[in-house]
């Protein structure tokens, strides 16, 4: 995780790559259509993927705004377990209030 990014922005990051494939869409299918969407509107690059954000998605069809991830899935605890890496989790885990739970400590052979 970024030391610039809260856990709820690396959260939502993952998320709309989880919906991206749980969509069927793939990085190049991403990269086709802010393509397709720069032809039709010539943004400057730096504007072009929050603009295709709002304004096209895939067909119109896109993942949820920020706010309303918070107020969804960013509160479903296993989603976010299978999203998150193991100390991404503990993080979640801590801003949400939750006990961080113990890790196993190794036997030495």
């Amino acid at each position: 995780m970024s030391k610039n990014h809260s856990i709820q922005e690396v959260a939502y990051e993952k998320y709309k790559l989880d919906w991206m494939l749980r969509q069927g869409y793939t990085i190049n299918d991403l990269i086709a259509s802010l393509h397709a969407y720069q032809e039709d509107v010539f943004s400057p690059l730096p504007d072009l993927f929050g603009e295709w954000e709002t304004e096209a998605g895939f067909d119109g069809c896109l993942w949820v705004c920020f706010e309303e991830f918070l107020g969804a899935e960013y509160l479903d605890e296993e989603y976010m377990k299978s999203l998150l890496s193991d100390s991404e989790y503990n993080q979640y885990l801590l801003e949400r209030g939750r006990k961080v739970p113990e890790q196993p400590t190794r036997l030495s052979e």
